[in-house]
């Protein structure tokens, strides 16, 4: 993995661990839906690790295709150009059910390279 990439997999790694296990502790449905801070904090992260899958060389989204890169930047894309759009139901869905299967797949693929070295 080049050091560009791994930059990249780690901001990645780095933003779903701030989703996932400091913004969104111990936080439900209805806490997230009434605190605009902590829904700005995971939309920043969520655009983080948009653009980073975004920066991913093609060789390396070529090798790892379980990464769900279009998904990912098309949902960067609209955070930031659709941003008073944003439908916060939507939002909690995607973090639930996506964040924790793409928090597995970058784990993996760092391990993965972590051993290879």
């Amino acid at each position: 993995m080049t050091k560009d990439n791994l930059l990249y997999i780690k901001d990645i790694q780095n933003s779903l661990e701030w989703i996932l296990n400091v913004y969104l502790l111990n936080v439900d449905y209805i806490d997230f839906v009434n605190d605009n801070k902590t829904q700005d904090a995971v939309i920043r992260q969520m655009e983080i690790i948009g653009e980073a899958m975004n920066r991913l060389s093609d060789d390396f989204l070529l090798e790892h295709g379980e990464l769900p890169f279009r998904e990912a930047i098309s949902m960067r894309n609209f955070l930031i150009h659709e941003y008073n759009m944003v439908d916060i139901d939507e939002l909690w869905k995607t973090i639930h059910n996506d964040l924790p299967t793409l928090s597995i797949i970058v784990n993996k693929i760092l391990a993965k390279h972590t051993d290879d070295k």
